[in-house]
């Protein structure tokens, strides 16, 4: 018995449509699926769970704008419906998280020079770090290694002024000038020595690696 009443009718097409849909998204026919739904809202405009379908097989489709599109009019439907505002809100985050790499990636192409690091050069990391322990470190952008060679040699400057005694005259050797020397000093020294040799040889170490780094990354 076929029935007579229209409601009934546009019902069941709604029904056939959405399961269409449905099915077609199931399989990953996106393409598909969208164009069932967008036939079942020509029956129905009105119809939540069309518009919630066709929100889904948009976002899947990664079209996101549309997706957005198609939930916020559904919860003008449906307001307060949870899995409408969680596709929604999700969807709106997903949408400004790319806006602003969108940004990030044109300012990269319009303003390079903010994101390359500069070609450093061996000799003056050397020179510099002979000249200021720690300073060789600072120009290739090390500061947490350049503050430790540093202070290596503020500490060897405070302990020599704070304990170590004078010298008595007459010194004529190495061996007595170690022994009149306060052994905290005398170890301190040593550190700041260490340190210092260390920054003059790794200063241009690191500048030289870092230049070929560059050019590596810059090379098509």
């Amino acid at each position: 018995m076929v029935s007579e009443d229209p409601r009934y009718d546009r019902e069941r097409e709604l029904e056939r449509l959405l399961a269409t849909a449905n099915l077609h998204r199931l399989r990953g026919q996106l393409l598909e699926a969208e164009e069932t739904s967008r036939k079942a809202l020509e029956v129905d405009p009105k119809d939540v769970s069309i518009r919630e379908m066709l929100g889904d097989v948009l976002y899947d489709a990664g079209k996101l704008d549309a997706a957005s599109n198609e939930y916020r009019a559904a919860l003008e439907l449906a307001p307060g419906k949870a899995s409408l505002e969680t596709k929604f809100a999700k969807v709106t985050l997903e949408i400004a998280e790319w806006e602003r790499e969108k940004a990030l990636a044109k300012d990269v192409l319009l303003n390079p020079q903010k994101y390359t690091v500069p070609e450093r050069n061996p000799l003056i990391a050397f020179v510099w770090s002979a000249i200021v322990p720690g300073l060789g470190q600072f120009y290739n952008g090390e500061i947490i290694k350049a503050g430790v060679i540093f202070g290596s040699l503020l500490l060897f400057i405070l302990a020599y002024a704070f304990l170590q005694p004078a010298y008595p005259p007459g010194i004529k050797n190495f061996q007595t000038f170690v022994l009149c020397t306060n052994p905290t000093v005398l170890v301190l020294a040593l550190v700041f020595v260490l340190a210092y040799i260390y920054g003059m040889i790794d200063a241009p170490i690191v500048a030289d690696k870092s230049g070929k780094s560059d050019k590596a990354h810059t090379e098509p």
